[in-house]
């Protein structure tokens, strides 16, 4: 748990269509005052400001699955449809995180609601 005057790393997601993955880490939270709207990563992009892209992986765990669930469903996208191979397989794993819920989120929203009944 952070305490009350430390900051997580921010993800900012970035609306539209875009060559590049659409969730970044920013590591300074100096950087991330600059932004006034999500559209504004340009302007981290552009002036070099360090920024990294969420693997597949990563928004696999950010949604409780385990290592070794994304890595079976790595590997049965390249069989069914890479012929084994797990080059461009990236696309369809970040689309079923994306879809996913974190169950630990569900569970908290659900006993909210529960008890505020």
């Amino acid at each position: 748990m952070l305490k009350h005057n430390e900051l997580a790393c921010c993800l900012v997601a970035k609306g539209g269509k875009a060559a590049r993955t659409n969730n970044f880490v920013l590591y300074n939270t100096e950087d991330y005052s600059k932004l006034i709207n999500p559209k504004d990563i340009n302007y981290l992009v552009d002036n070099n400001i360090h920024i990294r892209g969420l693997t597949p992986l990563e928004y696999w765990r950010l949604q409780g699955f385990t290592d070794k669930q994304f890595y079976e469903a790595q590997k049965a996208l390249a069989d069914t449809y890479k012929n084994g191979e797990l080059i461009k397989a990236d696309a369809q794993l970040y689309k079923q995180a994306g879809n996913s819920i974190n169950v630990k989120v569900l569970e908290s929203f659900i006993g909210e609601v529960i008890e505020n009944l």
